[in-house]
């Protein structure tokens, strides 16, 4: 996806949100996930999504661009459209381009660890990742990155350990049965 200049404009009120991403796509998945939490940064937009929902929105892109223009061309259209839902008059995230500290990073893992989630985000969570399929090309990268990599004897024991006492249902074990037997077997005759 493209990197450029986008608009989340309410159809009902006319008002609209203009932004910047290097990917555009992603950037848009994170809005309406904030949106449908009901967290996002922004809270005029956040107050019209709850009022009218997600129908009402509509996402253009306005502009594809390089990366290294997004900020130029981002004011450019905050200038010209005013755009009612935008909080800064002036273009530009205070992170883009910027890397945590190293202090910030372990501050940040502090607070996180042993957090737990709850049973309905496991499944939340879950039932977004059913059905999603990773490219070829993206297999492949995650392949190359884990290439060359072993798990620490520590974490074989872990691992070990957390499988014990555990089998498979039965219903389980015939659907590996069943995969099994339509494999084709080949046999090497070496010499």
């Amino acid at each position: 996806m493209p990197s450029g200049i986008y608009q989340i404009k309410n159809q009902i009120s006319g008002k609209h949100y203009i932004g910047s991403a290097i990917n555009i796509q992603e950037r848009w998945k994170q809005h309406l996930r904030s949106l449908r939490r009901g967290c996002h940064h922004n809270q005029h937009l956040q107050r019209a999504f709850d009022r009218y929902g997600k129908a009402i929105f509509v996402f253009s892109i306005l502009e594809a661009i390089e990366p290294q223009t997004l900020l130029v061309r981002e004011q450019y259209f905050v200038d010209m459209l005013n755009p009612e839902y935008n909080i800064a008059p002036v273009a530009g995230s205070p992170m883009l381009g910027r890397h945590h500290t190293l202090e910030a990073c372990q501050k940040m893992s502090e607070t996180l660890t042993g957090r737990r989630h709850s049973a309905e985000h496991k499944r939340n969570l879950s039932e977004a990742a059913r059905g999603r399929r990773l490219s070829a090309e993206t297999r492949q990268k995650i392949s190359e990155a884990h290439k060359g990599k072993h798990h620490s004897m520590e974490t074989r024991v872990k691992m070990s350990e957390a499988q014990k006492g555990k089998c498979h249902s039965e219903a389980t074990r015939r659907k590996i049965s069943m995969a099994r037997r339509s494999q084709k077997v080949c046999f090497y005759e070496g010499g």
